[in-house]
């Protein structure tokens, strides 16, 4: 009987299967910070990191010829940076990261990069690297040796939007649009994190900020019957297409995910996110915009 996959995994079910050490799981170290944290996520990796855990680098595994930050790349190309890690499409995939606040914060981005190109078998740890940590379970230093392995992509445009979808849904409202990024962002009262952008949102977007799902003081996301209140509080209904975004695509991940808990599978990204949205929509289509300078 096949095992079944939860989008989200304990650490204590992981330290589990690590000590199976079997080769049905793939653990990644799916890590990124802010250029402004001064961290580099894959010096951190070298130093230390869960057993068996393989280094996943978002920037390296993109669109890079896109002038905006994480953008899908193709599905070749996915094809050859997963398989270089000794993925096959029978690999059950754990990613984590190791956001100290949070405990999660870029892993959610890559569980639903997989998702796009088709592949299921694939889940986030809870908590990440700093509930390993909490929990008592043990770090490492050694890198592990894989051979690289066949992956086939499967792309699935239904998990991905456009900006020409965001600007059609001003109009025909086929879908309710979801911005993951803190408040004060999405009123255009907090700055962006890229000097050349500025703050507000999509016109009838809902503001869910990705950090009022999770418990940063257990390092684990909320229960999902909390999150799925909380976001029907805001004006989310769950019986319609959902779209998500953020600022570059990463953290929009966190409604995808927590969206999956609760049996609503089909949630898609705007891939582009508001980086893109400011960079492209006519002024009187941005909301709380503080006026440009020029």
């Amino acid at each position: 009987m096949a095992k079944e996959i939860t989008p989200v995994v304990e650490s204590f079910w992981l330290a589990q299967q690590l000590e199976k050490n079997d080769g049905t799981i793939c653990l990644l170290d799916g890590s990124w910070h802010m250029p402004f944290s001064k961290r580099n996520a894959w010096q951190e990796y070298y130093r230390r990191h869960i057993p068996y855990a393989l280094f996943f680098n978002i920037e390296e595994c993109c669109d890079k010829n896109s002038n905006l930050p994480f953008m899908l790349p193709t599905a070749e190309e996915f094809e050859t940076y997963v398989g270089s890690l000794g993925i096959s499409n029978e690999t059950h995939v754990v990613i984590y990261d190791n956001h100290a606040g949070l405990g999660m914060f870029s892993s959610p981005r890559i569980w639903w990069m997989f998702r796009a190109f088709g592949h299921e078998k694939v889940s986030v740890l809870d908590g990440g690297f700093p509930r390993w940590e909490k929990d008592g379970f043990t770090e490492t230093d050694e890198i592990p040796k894989v051979g690289p392995k066949t992956f086939k992509a499967n792309y699935r445009p239904d998990l991905v939007r456009t900006y020409e979808d965001i600007e059609r849904n001003l109009t025909s409202n086929e879908f309710v649009l979801v911005d993951a990024r803190p408040s004060g962002r999405f009123c255009g009262t907090s700055p962006e994190p890229r000097p050349d952008i500025k703050g507000g949102h999509v016109p009838g977007a809902i503001s869910i900020p990705f950090s009022s799902l999770l418990l940063p003081q257990r390092k684990a996301l909320k229960m999902p019957e909390t999150n799925e209140r909380n976001m029907k509080e805001a004006g989310v209904d769950m019986e319609r297409s959902i779209v998500t975004m953020c600022g570059d695509g990463l953290n929009s991940a966190f409604i995808s995910l927590v969206c999956h808990q609760m049996g609503k599978t089909d949630v898609a990204i705007y891939d582009g996110s508001w980086t893109e949205y400011y960079a492209r929509a006519p002024f009187d289509k941005k909301e709380d915009v503080p006026a440009r300078a020029f």
